[in-house]
């Protein structure tokens, strides 16, 4: 966009240079957008005037009719770029009900054809009306229209007798009628009077007749071209016309091409004339109850995360990166996040900024303020101020003071419209108190002790939503799955009555817990990415939903966006390198774990995987310097149920089961009873698959009646007793009627038992089809379509099924399935005649067996098979 003022401006450590079209503080430039530019020049250039959002738009963009939105949204970029001695908001500040007012005093230096330097200072006092981005005479006249008759005195806004900094607020009725009785008088100058006001140089020289007579003066037009005769050849002409008739549908090709150019150039323009606003991360601190009224603890902060938490443009530090910054600090997890915590956190999770808030009593009516600063500089990025009469008013005030923030923030009116929606008046400040103190940091470890916490808030307000589904989520912590499943109901039959964002939270914990449908699940999880880009929850539970149903290298790119968007929570890298680790990049695993340590972001979790992968590697030293940071971190419990699978993989059973015992009571000690419970539930189906059908049959007739695991009627049919395991799948199916993992693959597991236990291998081949899209899921399948094979007399196939299993050891590095299917692999080898390499694998697993339990069946049977071969091929096999 062309201009007339053609001269350079001084304010504070910048110049603005119209010629040039630069900007620059202290030497360096300062990147900014062509209208982003053109608006600050016509900021500097009407220094001190009040100006109206109007008059804005009309002289940035006098010729488009743009949204309030667009206007918002330079000026938040330009207040960003002001952001050096002083905050943005102070240079520009924003004049509740008129528009903007740029306070710094400006320097002009002018320039030009025919005009010698001279300096000009803008003040209040001297203010002419004037128009520098006009070009031509609708922008003039546009100008004109725009030109105010009224200034303030001073050239700074006198404060009002709340001493609240000039911003744009949301207010009641009353709120104006006392700022109005508290403002002082703005003195009136009638336009003439402006006009005529001198402006003078350091001389003293009167030079307002020169601007003037520069600011009339219209800009040189270009002269026409000239024509030029030409003469043409009737026959030519008549063969050129000829040619243009044979070429049409060239010309019309040519044609359609410039259009898609033209239309691609317009978009190109149109997203660059944009600003580029990606969003922001904010870390919200506790409400500063100044008010006295026990009515606002901690409710407030419940209220502003779930109205924020509504905009795709703006993300709030999730509450467990906070609880694990907490630890990491050695601060109590209950600890209150104040303004001064906030600065701390900001140097560890790194969101863009931190929002503060208050609430306090002025006479009879109540002000809340929040005010967001950036993380970075400390300045203040935004804020806002509302009075509310009574305290019923104060969340549908809180309301509309988000979107006012959000805007401010820089995200799109329109955006700000479409996805914003009030709290529902049926939510009681009392329900959001309770709501918060048990979703809090707190709780964060033990989720399932928020519970009668939460069953306060649902029973406050029994048509909260979201207090529902975090009372859900804690009752399923504390194992009670039933009242978890009850309020989960009550949280998806209330769905609709919340935001958008919540609403799909709630779905995806409806859809994994209640349906198990993991199809819509995956959907669901897509759209929530699709709407909430800045969201790191729908990424992580994309990226969970995807290693579950055995898709673990499509669960890479949504974990590492997770990293990319919570890079202080430490469940986003056990996410990632646990998805790289099954999907087999061990070295890119390797390297995300060591990438959360080094950021004192890690886990427990994380350092099972570390454990993991040393074990993989063959590297017992790391191995144990995990177990040390376990003991080291309160964390022996969990790095000693992988130290028990590792003993049970390695054929040491009786050991590995001491082991377990001693995890058991630890677990539940802890109130872990549900995990537990889980754990437990597997043991005799190991014991069973390596061998030790008596132990594992005693082990299942101690196991509690309704408990459900696909590995409890699996087992009751490997130890013989397939009518019962027959009567507890039925039971299952029936109470998992929807869900994928037991129509896909846990049901066809127990059917495949039951007919391996029948001396029906066919039968299981068959029944395992329907698995084979889970088959990368665990080893489970794969194991025993192998064993199937293997009975049916199918070495081949048995083969195949092995190698699925030992390709991928990243899958389950430590599960007992791994060194049986070098034992079943051996097998087939000697099924085929493959003696030779049958001896060879033999021999390998005998020697990841030599810790094993000497009276293993297992074990056993493999070196009376290995005995059977030719010695030949057994000598030959024991050579490197």
């Amino acid at each position: 966009m062309s201009t007339i003022g053609q001269g350079r401006y001084l304010f504070a450590e910048f110049q603005l240079d119209a010629t040039q079209r630069l900007f620059v503080r202290e030497g360096e430039n300062v990147p900014l957008q062509a209208q982003t530019f053109d608006l600050l020049h016509y900021f500097v250039a009407n220094a001190q005037r009040v100006i109206s959002k109007d008059e804005l738009m009309r002289a940035v963009w006098p010729d488009e009719a743009i949204d309030e939105s667009v206007l918002n949204q330079h000026i938040f970029q330009l207040r960003r770029a002001l952001t050096a001695s002083e905050p943005g908001y102070r240079l520009l500040a924003a004049v509740p009900g008129t528009g903007f007012q740029f306070t710094q005093p400006v320097t002009e230096i002018a320039s030009g054809p025919g005009a010698s330097p001279r300096l000009v200072l803008h003040s209040a006092a001297s203010q002419t009306v004037k128009s520098p981005l006009a070009t031509g005479p609708a922008r003039r006249e546009g100008a004109a229209a725009a030109a105010p008759t009224e200034r303030r005195a001073g050239p700074e806004p006198e404060p009002n007798d709340l001493d609240v900094p000039v911003t744009p607020v949301y207010r009641t009725a009353r709120f104006e009628e006392m700022e109005a009785e508290s403002a002082p008088v703005a003195e009136t100058a009638p336009a003439a009077e402006a006009e005529a006001a001198p402006i003078l140089s350091r001389s003293g020289r009167d030079e307002e007749p020169e601007r003037r007579e520069r600011r009339e003066r219209k800009p040189r037009k270009r002269p026409a071209a000239r024509k030029r005769a030409v003469t043409v050849d009737p026959e030519e002409d008549e063969r050129s016309a000829l040619a243009r008739a044979f070429t049409l549908p060239r010309l019309l090709m040519a044609l359609g091409g410039l259009i898609v150019v033209a239309g691609a150039v317009w978009l190109g323009w149109r997203n660059l004339r944009e600003p580029h606003y990606d969003g922001i991360t904010l870390l919200l601190t506790e409400t500063e109850n100044a008010a006295a009224d026990a009515e606002f603890d901690g409710g407030l902060t419940a209220a502003i995360a779930m109205d924020l938490g509504q905009s795709p443009k703006v993300a709030l530090v999730p509450r467990a990166t906070v609880a694990a910054t907490l630890q990491a600090m050695q601060r109590p997890a209950v600890t209150a996040i104040t303004p001064d915590l906030a600065k701390e956190l900001c140097g560890r999770i790194h969101p863009q900024a931190w929002l503060a808030s208050s609430i306090s009593r002025v006479s009879t009516r109540l002000l809340i303020s929040m005010d967001a600063y950036d993380c970075g500089t400390g300045l203040r990025l935004a804020q806002t101020r509302g009075l509310a009469d009574t305290n019923a008013a104060v969340l549908p005030l809180l309301d509309r003071m988000t979107a006012d923030l959000r805007m401010q923030l820089g995200e799109p009116a329109s955006s700000v419209e479409r996805v914003s929606r009030a709290l529902p008046t049926t939510v009681t400040l009392a329900a959001l108190k309770a709501f918060a103190q048990g979703t809090g940091p707190g709780f964060a470890a033990h989720p399932g002790n928020a519970e009668p916490i939460l069953q306060q808030a649902v029973g406050s307000s029994p048509q909260f939503a979201q207090g529902w589904a975090e009372l859900a989520i804690a009752q399923y912590a504390a194992g009670e799955r039933e009242p978890a499943a009850q309020s989960l109901r009550r949280a998806w039959e209330l769905r609709n009555t919340v935001d958008e964002a919540s609403r799909l939270a709630i779905t995806a914990l409806y859809l994994s817990r209640i349906t198990g449908d993991t199809a819509a699940a995956g959907a669901n999880y897509r759209a929530w990415t699709a709407q909430y880009p800045r969201n790191p929850q729908p990424f992580a539970e994309l990226a969970d939903l995807d290693i579950q149903i055995g898709h673990a290298d499509q669960a890479v790119e949504p974990a590492r966006r997770a990293v990319t968007l919570d890079p202080a929570n430490p469940g986003v890298y056990t996410l990632l390198a646990r998805a790289q680790m099954r999907a087999g990049s061990l070295d890119d695993a390797l390297a995300t774990a060591k990438l959360a340590v080094s950021r004192h972001t890690d886990e427990a979790a994380l350092h099972e995987i570390l454990f993991q992968l040393a074990y993989l590697r063959h590297d017992s030293e790391t191995q144990e310097e995990q177990r040390k940071w376990a003991r080291d971190h309160q964390a022996g419990p969990q790095m000693d149920l992988e130290q028990a699978m590792l003993l049970l993989s390695q054929g040491s059973v009786k050991q590995a089961l001491e082991m377990y015992e001693t995890v058991l009571a630890d677990y539940r000690r802890q109130g872990m009873t549900e995990a537990a419970s889980r754990i437990e539930a597997g043991l005799p189906r190991w014991q069973a698959e390596l061998g030790q059908t008596e132990p594992a049959y005693v082990r299942l007739q101690k196991q509690p009646e309704g408990s459900s695991s696909v590995d409890l009627p699996v087992a009751w049919a490997e130890v013989g007793e397939t009518s019962r395991a027959a009567a507890l799948l039925a039971k299952d199916v029936e109470s998992y009627a929807g869900w994928t993992v037991w129509q896909q693959d846990y049901a066809p597991q127990v059917r495949a038992a039951i007919a391996m236990a029948q001396q029906k291998p066919a039968v299981a081949i068959d029944e395992l089809k329907a698995a084979a899209a889970w088959d990368m899921r665990g080893y489970e399948v794969p194991a025993m379509r192998g064993r199937a094979y293997l009975a049916a007399k199918e070495p081949v196939l048995a083969e195949y099924e092995f190698l699925k299993i030992l390709d991928h050891p990243g899958i389950e590095p430590l599960s007992p399935n791994y060194p049986l299917a070098q034992l079943g692999l051996a097998r087939a080898l000697a099924m085929q005649g493959k003696n030779l390499k049958a001896a060879q694998e033999y021999r390998t697993f005998l020697d990841e067996w030599t810790l094993a339990d000497a009276d293993l069946p297992r074990l056993r049977e493999a070196r009376a098979e290995m005995a059977r071969l030719p010695k030949a091929d057994v000598v030959a096999g024991r050579e490197p």
